[in-house]
């Protein structure tokens, strides 16, 4: 035996083993490079403008865990857009090294959509980036949608159906919190929004609505259990007549294909807009008793527009007393008159008569008022009561606006239950002291707090059982029974021989203010309500109808419609992205498919 050859065999296997491994690693090194990232939160808000294009906001909060993230492809429904207009923001600012392009089929597997040639501003491995991209004036997305009979008219709508970016799920990890949000044209008024029920989602059907500072209804759905490779359907309809033109309503399907060969495909489509409307029918209509039962529940008393963010942190001091009653959802009728009281009490207005309303007004007004209480006044000064009443909704709708802004990013249990203390030790502090004077001082010093008690009426009766009242000394401002005090006009002769009997025993003199009459407690309880309900009425009308008309703007009851029959297909991954195709039929819908990932 050659001991010679078995020693080169030996380092030639030693060599092949060495090559296999290299190549192993080779292999399992480009494994894990390849694209990995989670996506915490994320955002899709679709805007319908008043020319029925749209403006599409997506953003994501991105975590890489693979290869550095060079390209991110958004697709969208069609390329009837300018790509000149697309912006694109990274963390907050914009970046020019980011390359916006038209999606390479052949690359992406979009037939219609955006890819971000990141460049430098690449997202390494381990990184966290916040990836914000606007497309204005997305056009021809819109169909004709079943009309419906709106005040006893039968009426046209217009409506769409969008499936948002995803990604490849062989690329995306965990799960997302995720928001998708439907903002209406301007003229689409509480109860002319419809949306329709989301398919595949795992969140709520029914979603949040309010009104924004522009008066659109939104829409928004959200849930903290997505994720961002599933294929989401969301839509709404709207009444045509708020559009300015119907050039973007088309009838032909965004992201489908079309053939003029037989497609049985179609057959059950058309079979399912027969037969698929009768179950989902008789679903929606049992949804819809039952959605009901809980919105009269919730009644109108729910105006605040609803927080469905992640609630924030700590709690959000210097609210007046007016905008924690707003914060609290007090009730509309209290909530104005706390305002006027609260005037009333800085000496600027003085009611002279409940019916007709007549107030007079200081000119000039004092510096240091508040932007509600400069409203108020505004619409107190308007003469024409329909206009008035239009003035204080704006008033309170823009005050409620103001409130949830400032409390955007605190607790709102936290802050809510921080104000309830507050109306509580004041409180406390009425009832603990020893005189119905100086109660009735604590009283009327901290009169707004006390009025975001539940029960104010029934608070004061309690307090001042076996009591008697000393109305504050501004009192006679807001109620026209009361004579304004007045200081008692200075007597030379009177002063000279120290007074009368009368004043000597009664420990006045002769500069001593006149007190305001004093009354059993619950007389004044009774005032308080009885006071509040006529201020809301001679300058509102009716307060319930006044506070629903307030809620259907800043919290407006979403509305359900089960009449979209449009069908959708995903596609599956292909290469570096995923693609997206649909098909649509019965109400002509166009469709609007996306999808994406690098």
């Amino acid at each position: 035996m050659d001991i010679s050859r078995l020693g080169v065999n030996k380092a030639k296997k030693l060599r092949i083993l060495s090559i296999f491994l290299v190549l192993v690693l080779f292999v399992i090194g480009n494994a894990a490079a390849e694209y990995s990232f989670e996506i915490p939160t994320a955002q899709t808000t679709v805007e319908v403008e008043s020319d029925g294009s749209m403006t599409i906001f997506v953003e994501y909060e991105v975590h890489n865990l693979g290869q550095k993230i060079d390209y991110i492809d958004i697709g969208l429904p069609n390329n009837n857009y300018t790509l000149g207009d697309v912006q694109v923001m990274l963390n907050g600012e914009t970046n020019s090294n980011i390359k916006v392009t038209k999606a390479d089929y052949e690359q992406t597997g979009l037939r219609y959509g955006i890819s971000l040639e990141m460049g430098k501003a690449s997202i390494a491995t381990g990184d966290n980036a916040t990836v914000s991209v606007w497309i204005p004036n997305l056009r021809k997305n819109l169909f004709n949608a079943t009309s419906e009979k709106v005040d006893e008219v039968e009426q046209e709508f217009a409506g769409f159906q969008f499936t948002p970016n995803y990604f490849d799920s062989k690329y995306v990890r965990g799960k997302t919190k995720y928001s998708f949000i439907i903002v209406f044209p301007p003229d689409v008024s509480d109860g002319l929004a419809y949306y329709y029920s989301p398919e595949h989602w795992v969140g709520e059907a029914q979603p949040e609505a309010w009104m924004d500072e522009d008066y659109c209804v939104v829409y928004e759905w959200y849930s903290e259990n997505a994720d961002m490779h599933s294929e989401y359907v969301f839509g709404g309809k709207f009444i045509k007549s708020a559009l300015t033109s119907t050039n973007n309503i088309t009838s032909s399907s965004g992201g489908g294909s079309s053939s003029s060969s037989i497609d049985l495909s179609s057959i059950f489509e058309t079979l399912a807009c027969i037969f698929v409307p009768i179950g989902l029918f008789v679903w929606g209509t049992l949804s819809i008793i039952k959605k009901a039962k809980k919105e009269t529940i919730r009644s109108s008393k729910n105006y605040f527009p609803p927080q469905i963010k992640t609630d924030g942190e700590g709690i959000k001091r210097g609210l007046t007393a007016v905008e924690a009653a707003i914060l609290l959802e007090t009730d509309m009728e209290r909530v104005i008159s706390m305002v006027l009281y609260g005037l009333a009490k800085k000496d600027v207005i003085q009611v002279k008569s409940m019916d007709p309303i007549d107030v007079d007004i200081v000119d000039p007004l004092p510096e240091g008022l508040y932007e509600y209480e400069t409203n108020f006044i505004e619409a107190l000064r308007e003469t024409n009561e329909n206009k008035r009443k239009t003035k204080m909704r704006d008033t309170m709708h823009r005050l409620i606006l103001s409130v949830s802004k400032k409390v955007e990013g605190f607790s709102l249990n936290e802050t809510k239950e921080y104000y309830k203390n507050i109306c509580d030790k004041a409180w406390e502090q009425v009832e603990a002291a020893d005189t119905p004077e100086l109660k009735s001082k604590l009283l009327g010093d901290n009169f707004g707090w006390a009025m975001l008690e539940n029960d104010p009426e029934k608070r004061v009766n309690e307090t001042f059982t076996g009591y008697e009242f000393y109305p504050p000394r501004w009192w006679w401002r807001v109620d026209p029974g009361y004579h304004r005090p007045m200081d008692r006009p200075y007597n030379p002769e009177t002063v000279s021989s120290g007074g009368s009997s009368d004043e000597k025993r009664s420990g006045s003199s002769p500069s001593a203010p006149t007190p305001m009459p004093v009354l059993p407690g619950a007389m004044f309880a009774r005032s308080i309500t009885d006071g509040a309900r006529k201020i809301a009425n001679s300058l509102v009308g009716n307060p319930k109808t006044f506070q629903s008309s307030i809620k259907n703007r800043t919290n407006p009851s979403p509305v359900y419609s089960s009449s979209s029959s449009s069908h959708r297909h995903g596609g599956g991954s292909s290469g570096r992205s995923s693609s997206c195709a649909c098909a649509c039929a019965c109400d002509s819908c166009a469709c609007a498919c996306a999808g994406g990932g690098r």
